[in-house]
């Protein structure tokens, strides 16, 4: 008796079989546990904070602050007009167009600023 041939599915019909078993699956127990011994689990619930921390807007990487309409034609070049260090003290600058400030990971994002290119996607040119 020949072997059937395999069956190959499209990728909706795939996913319909994947949603499918895993909507029969039971749902583990939960527990509750000391933070510091849950690597690797999966939270029951949904974790909310009650404010913002830290309470402004930050830079989540090393780079450059700046506009992101200054990016619609690439390569743009923009003029860097101060450098924000992470927990370095308050300044008083605000991006402008065609401005950018080179900034540290954490460091508050200056008023102006919509975006933050990453140092690696970037060239200097001149001082």
């Amino acid at each position: 008796m020949p072997l059937a041939q395999p069956t190959t599915l499209s990728f909706a019909d795939a996913r319909h079989e994947v949603e499918h078993a895993a909507a029969n699956l039971p749902l583990p127990d939960s527990e509750r546990l000391d933070l510091l011994l849950c690597p690797g689990r999966v939270l029951a619930e949904a974790v909310l904070a009650d404010r913002d921390f830290p309470p402004f807007p930050r830079a989540t990487r090393d780079g450059f602050a700046l506009r992101a309409s200054d990016l619609a034609h690439s390569p743009a070049r923009l003029r860097i007009v101060a450098e924000i260090r992470a927990g370095g003290p308050e300044q008083a600058i605000h991006i402008a167009p065609g401005e950018a400030a080179e900034i540290m990971t954490g460091a508050p994002a200056p008023p102006g600023s919509d975006a933050v290119v990453m140092v690696e996607y970037t060239t200097r040119a001149g001082d």
